[in-house]
């Protein structure tokens, strides 16, 4: 269950871009967005469906090896 814990707190982390030092130094990005910005449409991709979709798949696996390991 620590080890969960940890690497969920992580993924916040890397996830807000949280760092003790600053966003600067927040590490490796977890997505890589690209947004457009032409009046009167935003487009951003991937979009945000596809990087909720994302970190949900990423969190159950996260899950899914702690009760396999338990």
């Amino acid at each position: 269950m620590r080890a969960t814990k940890s690497s969920f707190a992580a993924m916040k982390k890397r996830l807000a871009g949280i760092s003790n030092a600053g966003a600067a130094s927040a590490g490796r990005p977890f997505f890589d967005v690209s947004v457009e910005l032409t009046v009167p449409r935003v487009t951003m991709s991937p979009t945000l469906d596809d990087i909720q979709a994302a970190i949900n798949a990423t969190a159950k696996k996260v899950d899914m090896a702690d009760m396999h390991y338990a």
